[in-house]
């Protein structure tokens, strides 16, 4: 259990929302676009960023893979990536992460390991299971005693030594094998931050599956390292040069020519789940039923079994994602609420990649009459502008008028942080 409790803060108040969406898909979608993002090759050079992620190999029609024949795995199970920061003796020949075999024939021999530093190690860890928290995969250090993996080799192994990040075999919808190898060219003591690293590890791994490169800075498969967090973006964006896998596209794009990172990951994976089966997390305060007066605070602790080890938490009222949490301690109090019933509900996601649900409590705030809510604002009602008494106006995502529905925002002050999001 936690042993020790001390909630963030937050400041509940009505605001409007178009969609209600689970965490898995949500999760990433608070990005902070950089400036680099916008920057052309020269600036981005400046800025000692716009290194390439090579171009993905294109394997032979005629490889041999008799010696990785891929296995029989039910839908349900998870992706295993393995992250292999501490180098291993690789041998040419087709894929087989399960033997170290490499179809990439220059880097077979012996791979260097990542380095020594543990705390970057964990935080490149981390930034990978964020990469790749929407998709029914699991991250692991460790390499898995059985089954099929797609295995990254992290380290300083670059054969052209060259500004080249990593580089990959495109496997076309995952058929060739499921036990792919590819390559992340850094180490624990290179320039390039734990996001940076990770970025390069999700997109090697995309290779293997078949997502090729695209002309969009926020998305992970973007070829040129320009800052920031991209994420696997859920839109059709232009393919950065000819399409290798044009029917994993044309399915959700209908153009051959663009490619929808997250929606072929979806198809190819599934989305995230919680897993019911293990250590489960509860939703301790507040109680269910409790009855709040409008300006009055309470908080919201969750508590985990042992075997939990909490990554991120999600907020989530009347089923709508108000806030992420990636740091301990994990909480919120609510305050200056409007009158209504909420239904509140936490989300986390493991070390492990897994997704775990609490349990849904339900509470009022300001006291209600027995036929449902006399003083409940009517759900058709729009509000006025922020910081108004009567509660505050929000725009939807287009960014253009006030919705007449129920949702939260939720200011956050922890630890010398504030932010501050919006539905």
């Amino acid at each position: 259990m936690f042993s020790r409790w001390a909630p963030l803060t937050a400041i509940l108040a009505l605001c409007a929302t178009s969609a209600t969406v689970h965490a898995a898909e949500q999760w990433r979608l608070d990005e902070h676009r950089p400036a680099t993002w916008d920057d052309d090759l020269s600036q981005l050079e400046a800025a000692g960023l716009g290194q390439s992620r090579g171009n993905p190999v294109i394997p032979s029609d005629d490889e041999d893979l008799t010696a990785a024949p891929r296995t029989t795995r039910a839908s349900s199970d998870p992706t295993v990536l393995f992250l292999n920061f501490d180098g291993a003796e690789l041998i040419s020949g087709p894929d087989d992460a399960r033997s170290n075999v490499t179809t990439i024939t220059n880097l077979s021999g012996p791979y260097p390991p990542y380095g020594e530093n543990g705390a970057k190690r964990q935080a490149v860890m981390q930034a990978v299971r964020e990469d790749w928290s929407a998709y029914n995969a699991v991250i692991t250090d460790r390499r898995p005693e059985g089954g099929d993996y797609v295995m990254t080799m992290i380290g300083p192994g670059n054969p052209d030594n060259d500004s080249k990040l990593g580089i990959a075999v495109l496997d076309c919808g995952d058929t060739r094998t499921r036990n792919n190898v590819v390559f992340a060219f850094h180490s624990s003591s290179d320039s390039h931050t734990a996001t940076s690293t990770a970025t390069t590890i999700s997109q090697e791994i995309g290779h293997s599956v078949g997502l090729e490169h695209v002309d969009q800075a926020s998305d992970i498969m973007n070829p040129t390292n320009v800052g920031g967090d991209p994420a696997f973006r859920d839109e059709c964006l232009p393919l950065s040069q000819g399409a290798e896998c044009p029917a994993q596209h044309e399915a959700e794009c209908e153009n051959p020519e663009q490619q929808n990172s997250h929606r072929e990951l979806y198809e190819l994976m599934g989305p995230a789940t919680p897993d019911a089966s293990g250590p489960s997390i509860e939703l301790i305060a507040p109680l269910d039923g409790e009855n709040f007066e409008t300006d009055e605070s309470f908080e919201i602790v969750i508590d985990a079994d042992e075997g939990v080890t909490v990554h991120k938490a999600a907020l989530f009222v009347n089923t709508v994602l108000q806030d992420t949490d990636d740091a301990a301690p994990f909480g919120w109090t609510a305050a200056q609420s409007v009158s209504g019933e909420y239904e509140l509900r936490v989300e986390v996601q493991d070390t492990q990649g897994y997704i775990r649900v609490s349990n849904t409590v339900t509470v009022t705030v300001g006291r209600t009459s027995p036929l449902g809510g006399a003083d409940a604002l009517p759900p058709s009602t729009t509000y006025g502008a922020p910081g108004e008494p009567e509660g505050c106006g929000c725009q939807s995502d287009s960014g253009t008028g006030t919705l007449p529905i129920w949702a939260v925002v939720l200011v956050i002050a922890a630890a010398g942080r504030r932010r501050r999001l919006a539905s």
